[in-house]
């Protein structure tokens, strides 16, 4: 269900739910988007039977209609492009269900499909360029990767490789300072894979073209409740803020779990020195 306040968190009104008929399902924090009265969401369905959605709401969540239903497993994400207001979606899981798009009135731009490259979560985005990092929990390399703008209409565009992680990539934050365009990813733990992945938040900037990355703040998993029987994924959820700095909330990490960390944006400014 899907709930909105407009007093400041004191009360809330559910606004979506989703139909009976349905199985399991869930939204992750990045398929939700607003942008003037129009709501727009991804479903992310737990049972690999249901077919996911987009839906927009223009009246608040009163009222909703599907706006696109992917061939895919999971609607990742739905993101509002700042730069240009194009509104983009990520899916997974499978090399076909695997797809970042563009979505208008009249159906969908496909920017990359096919492979898990184009597996992504979180679009970062920057006035030149839009920046990706992959989702994919079995490979040993996870690739974080740079789509220049001029690219983004070209039948089979050019992407290439900034950064390389050992784990899934998740959540984006891009804060500009003094002109420069700084992108955080944060990456994930999964269970039952290899090799071992790590939580943690990386950084690059376009004051070097993306060319140096740090690694700003890292967790490992916290124990299992349950032994060996319950084994669930850990997460950084990130936001940033060009006056106030980086918020990052690691979730099911053996510290801080839970808890809000600052990094000063002097953590960032150092990387262009």
């Amino acid at each position: 269900m899907l709930y909105r306040s407009t007093d400041g968190a004191q009360t809330w009104t559910e606004i979506y739910q989703l139909p009976s008929s349905s199985g399991p399902m869930g939204v992750l924090p990045t398929g939700f988007a607003m942008e003037a009265e129009t709501i727009l969401l991804g479903e992310y369905p737990l049972d690999e039977s249901d077919q996911p959605r987009v839906m927009e709401s223009q009246d608040g969540g009163t009222t909703w209609k599907t706006v696109f239903e992917p061939e895919a497993r999971h609607v990742h994400a739905v993101t509002i492009d700042p730069y240009t207001g194009d509104r983009w979606i990520t899916t997974g899981d499978g090399n076909e269900e695997a797809m970042i798009a563009r979505l208008f009135d009249d159906g969908i731009d496909i920017v990359g499909s096919g492979s898990q490259l184009w597996r992504a979560v979180d679009i970062a985005f920057t006035p030149d360029a839009v920046l990706w990092g992959m989702d994919c929990p079995y490979v040993e390399n996870n690739r974080i990767v740079r789509l220049s703008r001029d690219e983004i209409t070209k039948r089979d565009p050019t992407v290439k490789t900034v950064h390389v992680v050992g784990s899934p990539v998740y959540f984006a934050e891009t804060v500009s300072i003094d002109g420069e365009h700084h992108v955080l990813f944060s990456t994930a733990i999964e269970p039952a894979t290899t090799p071992k992945h790590t939580a943690r938040v990386v950084h690059g900037t376009t004051a070097d073209g993306f060319k140096e990355w740090d690694t700003l703040v890292r967790y490992e998993r916290a124990s299992p409740p349950f032994g060996s029987f319950i084994d669930t994924n850990a997460y950084v959820f990130i936001a940033a803020d060009s006056l106030r700095g980086v918020f990052v909330n690691p979730y099911n990490t053996a510290t801080e779990n839970g808890s809000i960390q600052k990094i000063p944006l002097s953590c960032l400014r150092q990387h262009e020195d």
